[in-house]
């Protein structure tokens, strides 16, 4: 176990490594992916055009700390985010028995808001599910 600890805590070390070092900003800026685009290297993604736009959204990961936030998110327990979302769930059916349904306008509100809020609980579930996996990652896959 320790092994794999030490060897997790490196990973994580060099992710933040190249979050502080704005790695992905020299890659954008090196034109990287779109030489390895010109070259033909990846067949199905240069017809897309794929890597040069994502070379372009680069530096953005490295403004908005994407690697710091999915370390947090990583090390959040999973319940925090099926927490968040059965709080969501739970406001919203107060919402919509709080709110009469005496006007098209309060339906309307109802059903955009319910949207809303399934829109947004699904991806803490999701989020759990993968925070979950990835904390457990040392133990075997089951199916």
């Amino acid at each position: 176990a320790n092994a794999a600890t030490s060897v997790r805590m490196q990973q994580v070390d060099l992710l933040e490594r190249v979050e502080t070092l704005k790695v992905l900003t020299a890659v954008s800026k090196s034109g990287l992916l779109s030489k390895i685009e010109k070259a033909g290297v990846l067949s199905q993604l240069e017809k897309q055009g794929a890597l040069s736009q994502v070379e372009k959204l680069l530096p953005l990961a490295d403004d908005y700390r994407v690697i710091s936030l999915t370390k947090t998110i990583v090390n959040t327990p999973p319940s925090t985010f099926y927490f968040a979302a059965i709080a969501l769930a739970l406001a919203e059916a107060g919402l919509i028995y709080a709110v009469p349904d005496d006007s098209t306008g309060a339906i309307a509100a109802q059903v955009i808001t319910g949207l809303l809020a399934v829109a947004a609980a699904v991806p803490l579930v999701v989020t759990g599910k993968v925070s979950g996996f990835i904390q457990e990652a040392d133990k075997p896959l089951q199916f």
